[in-house]
């Protein structure tokens, strides 16, 4: 028996069984619901870090006039540091230096996320938070969702404001929207009369550009709007702090332009190409049946 046929007797035996229909019928939704979300769930071994340009402007309120520019330090990542099913405990470190060593912004919060959702669950660590780790998968132009900011260490609404090509990438460009000041001063103890004299308040704008099949985000850049100093007592402004710009370097988005092509790839495969095939051969094994078993018996009817 050579290939071809025997190939055709598999077919034609399996057929004749009829039990192909119904394990690729009740395996089209199991790959839907359990195995495809498994495969594209956060991995247990995450990690994610990106290389940042960081420059700060900061006041001198003797001088009356900020210092001018300076590149500064910073230190990027994210990290699984602990795993609890369905949830990931992953450390976010955002730390930035001056030159000469010294701290200008630090913290490095502890996030409770659903591997399945990316997004922040309720209940973890210090405080409640929403949104996502980053960004939803298969986001659409019309929709906003929710981003937890590190250095804001609150949730703020993105947008979409635009198309936009990263290296041959087409990506979304969203950028936050919000009306209120993020409170800094929990995170700026090393300042001088900070927090028993100060509060530290920042007004910035955030943009993200994200693959849209995979939720991947190749680059994040945050620059100052207003960085101020507050009495504590009165409220009102007292002086400037700083203005700043953080966002990546050309071969950091590179790198992440990379690894946004595999996420999309890997999404493309496990949602629509495999459950494609699937369908596939449930139509092929039907139409092999009825023209190999119901046709034939029913001419001889």
């Amino acid at each position: 028996m050579n290939k071809k046929n025997l190939i055709f007797w598999f077919l034609k035996q399996f057929s004749r069984k009829r039990y192909w229909f119904f394990i690729i019928l009740l395996f089209i939704p199991v790959w839907f619901f359990i195995i495809a979300p498994f495969l594209l769930r956060i991995p247990d071994n995450f990690h994610y870090q990106a290389d940042i340009v960081s420059v700060d402007n900061f006041y001198d309120e003797t001088l009356d006039d900020y210092r001018g520019e300076q590149y500064s330090n910073t230190v990027f990542s994210y990290d699984v540091v602990d795993k609890k099913w369905p949830f990931l405990t992953i450390k976010n470190t955002f730390h930035v230096t001056a030159p000469d060593g010294r701290t200008i912004f630090k913290t490095e919060p502890l996030y409770g996320v659903d591997r399945f959702t990316g997004m922040h669950a309720p209940g973890f660590w210090d405080r409640d938070r929403d949104g996502f780790l980053f960004a939803p998968q298969g986001l659409d132009k019309q929709e906003t969702f929710q981003y937890w900011h590190v250095s804001s260490n609150k949730s703020v609404t993105m947008k979409y404001i635009g198309d936009r090509l990263l290296y041959w990438l087409p990506v979304l460009k969203y950028e936050s929207q919000y009306d209120w000041p993020f409170d800094q001063t929990e995170f700026m103890h090393h300042l001088p009369w900070v927090p028993e004299e100060r509060w530290i308040k920042l007004w910035s704008v955030i943009d993200m550009w994200i693959e849209p099949v995979s939720g991947y985000v190749v680059k994040i850049e945050d620059h100052s709007e207003e960085y101020y100093y507050f009495d504590i007592k009165t409220g009102q402004k007292i002086a400037p702090y700083n203005q700043f710009l953080n966002t990546y370097t050309e071969q950091s988005v590179r790198d992440h332009v990379k690894a946004a092509f595999d996420a999309r790839n890997r999404v493309i495969i496990v949602q629509f190409i495999v459950p494609m095939i699937l369908i596939f051969f449930l139509l092929f094994g039907f139409v092999f049946y009825q023209f190999h078993f119901i046709i034939p018996n029913c001419s001889k009817c």
